[in-house]
């Protein structure tokens, strides 16, 4: 299929940077490719709802909170959690923009620096009670943007049970 559609794109040097990388690592073909890809994803993700994503988020967080002692499964609990919390910085940089999207990254950046500590055995000799309160202290706080994505608060999503049943 031919292109018929060309536009000039500006961009800055921390989107140049991702490109760059994203195109060097082969993760996309192209800059075009990466700018196609994009646009569709926007569309899907502006459809996505914050304050249910937040939910399922808590309860995530919760569970990973109460199962921390067991460190066959507690990585994969984080994985999960981090996955959703990088799925929504991606929606809050589509529907409210990148400076929201960056508000919000103490989820994924937390969640990512714990993933690091327990594939890396680094929870050894931690202090796991300081930790799971961290993990609830998270949960607060998306419990937060939960009531304020959504206005009222739902029941907590029985998704997340379905998602560890599999773990």
């Amino acid at each position: 299929m031919r292109m018929q559609h060309k536009l000039p794109l500006e961009y800055g040097p921390r989107e140049a940077k991702i490109l760059r990388n994203l195109t060097e690592t082969q993760k996309l073909p192209s800059k075009n490719e990466g700018f196609r890809r994009g646009i569709v994803a926007t569309e899907y993700l502006m459809d996505a709802d914050r304050g249910l994503l937040f939910e399922v988020l808590v309860s995530l967080l919760n569970q990973a909170s109460e199962g921390l002692n067991d460190m066959s499964t507690f990585p994969r609990k984080l994985e999960v959690c981090k996955t959703l919390a990088s799925e929504i910085e991606a929606t809050y940089a589509v529907q409210k923009g990148i400076e929201s999207a960056d508000s919000i990254d103490i989820f994924r950046a937390d969640l990512d620096n714990y993933l690091v500590l327990a594939q890396t055995k680094g929870f050894e000799g931690a202090d796991k009670k300081k930790v799971a309160t961290r993990l609830r202290a998270l949960s607060e706080v998306a419990r937060q943007f939960a009531k304020k994505e959504s206005g009222t608060r739902r029941t907590e999503s029985t998704i997340s049970e379905i998602l560890f049943r599999e773990v």
